[in-house]
């Protein structure tokens, strides 16, 4: 691969300079790294890097500079890269087998860098961009090897900024801000990722950059570009902020906090990075006496290592589920589906909770992935003693659909008796129904079970003339069978997909 140079955009403050560098690669017997016009960096146990000096032992006038920021550029992956990576070595040793610890992450993870030296009464900087990264590909485990190879990216373009303070009063700061919120919503349908993002520090958060990396020829290897989206300058503003990434579903994404001291919070998973995954809660109405089941649909399940589902469930409670075992097989409550997606179910009492509708937040965490989902349960109720028979009696409902189905579970105030009532799930715009009578349910491929505090009724979305996504209104009823007057109702709900 053939390399023109590298163009370096250096903004600071008010200012903006261009730097040029040739690309050099070098090649050795123990394997190759590039330099950035003959400059490289050697740190022990780790690849070689190509770095271009911005500035050199420059006296801090005013603020110093605090930390860097990366707001883009273009690069290329070489795949198969064999780097050389630097020894141990000490003057009794006349030579040193080469380090082969295979590192899986894309380091270094921060490319532009800054050091400050005090000295006599003044502070003297050096800020540094290291336009080479280095992952290796191969297995964790492949310890001893002949040779390290991977993947090694090389930016033949780049824009940093050179951070300084907003005030002052924040020039000895050097604490970066601590990440409140981050949530990462990914949209199937339009293939964006929507961001909320918070953080806290004495001196504000200033902003939060992502950056979007985008394979240009859509094979692995060769060109890329990493693409900038930005909260813009927020200081003095109160979060949370929202950054919407177009076209970024399965793609990998890092976050750049910044503070009102100009220090940098890097979110990179280590250098691998992270990808949006889809999560969508599918219940929407929760019982208030017995258990709701709140079903939650994973994109991209069968690819994500490590997952683990945390629900808060509105109410002051939550959870941390782990979605695979030890050997990354599916955890019990877990379904996977033909498209790679799974369908985890989870069950939530919430008797005794106060209110008519709680707000139950999922986030899926994974190595290198995350996603979240917000949704509003409301209450299916209906009023305790309204109807003399308790089997007849409806207390609430819930609903939830997966697997293009829709499931309805009936919570009675006692022991249903299908020999002396039908009970009735109606869908009024749709102008069907799930029906159970005398122990048959009705229409064709509908299901009943009975539960310990009343009973479930499911069907597929086909058997009652619905799309299964559209928003499905309906209401239950049990009905006399002796004389098919209605017996108790529920008001109309709406169960959203």
């Amino acid at each position: 691969t053939s390399f023109g140079g590298l163009r370096l955009v250096v903004r600071e403050l008010a200012t903006s300079t261009t730097l040029d560098a040739g690309i050099g690669r070098v090649t050795t017997p123990r394997g190759e790294y590039f330099t950035l016009d003959g400059g490289a960096d050697a740190a022990q146990a780790r690849p070689i890097q190509g770095v271009r000096t911005v500035f050199r032992d420059r006296v801090a006038v005013g603020t110093r500079v605090h930390d860097v920021a990366l707001r883009g550029g273009d690069y290329t992956v070489i795949q198969g890269f064999n780097p050389v990576i630097a020894t141990f070595t000490q003057e009794w040793l006349k030579s040193q087998p080469e380090p082969l610890a295979c590192i899986d992450t894309m380091s270094p993870t921060q490319i532009g860098t800054v050091n400050s030296l005090d000295a006599g009464g003044q502070t003297l900087q050096t800020l540094l961009f290291t336009g080479t990264q280095f992952e290796c590909t191969l297995p964790v485990a492949s310890q001893g090897v002949a040779a390290v190879t991977g993947d090694a990216r090389v930016f033949t373009s780049a824009t940093i900024e050179a951070l300084h303070p907003v005030s002052a009063a924040f020039d000895a700061d050097f604490v970066p801000p601590r990440v409140t919120r981050q949530d990462v919503i990914a949209n199937p349908g339009t293939g964006n990722v929507g961001l909320t993002l918070d953080a806290s520090d004495a001196s504000g958060l200033r902003e939060v950059i992502a950056l979007v990396y985008e394979d240009l020829d859509n094979v692995p290897g060769g060109p890329g570009r990493a693409v900038a989206y930005s909260t813009g300058n927020v200081i003095g503003s109160s979060g949370p902020f929202s950054l919407t990434l177009p076209g970024a579903l399965h793609k990998l994404i890092s976050l750049q906090y910044i503070d009102g001291a100009g220090n940098v919070l890097l979110k990179s998973f280590k250098g691998k990075l992270f990808e949006a995954v889809p999560v969508d809660i599918q219940t929407t109405v929760f019982s208030r006496s017995g258990i709701t089941t709140i079903t939650v649909q994973i994109g991209s399940f069968a690819t994500l290592a490590g997952p683990v589902l945390e629900i808060d469930f509105g109410d002051g409670t939550s959870t941390v589920l782990a979605l695979t075992d030890a050997s990354g097989n599916p955890a019990p409550f877990v379904t996977l589906l033909p498209s790679g997606a799974a369908i985890a179910t989870v069950n939530h009492d919430y008797t005794g909770a106060t209110g008519n509708a709680f707000t139950v937040v999922a986030h899926v965490n994974a190595q290198g992935a995350g996603g979240t989902d917000t949704a509003v349960l409301y209450n299916c109720g209906d009023p305790l003693g309204d109807f003399e028979f308790p089997g007849a009696d409806i207390v609430s409902c819930s609903s939830s659909s997966a697997n293009g189905a829709a499931s309805f579970d009936l919570n009675l105030a006692g022991s249903p008796s299908t020999a002396d009532f039908r009970y009735r799930v109606f869908f009024p715009a749709l102008g069907t129904e799930i029906l159970l009578s005398g122990g048959d349910v009705f229409p064709a491929g509908a299901t009943y079970n009975l539960l310990p505090t009343g009973l479930r009724l499911a069907a597929p979305a086909s058997a009652i003339g619905w799309d299964g996504a559209s928003p499905l209104n309906f209401r239950v009823e049990t009905i006399r069978r002796s004389s098919n007057a209605l017996a108790d109702q529920t008001l109309d709900f709406t169960l959203t997909p």
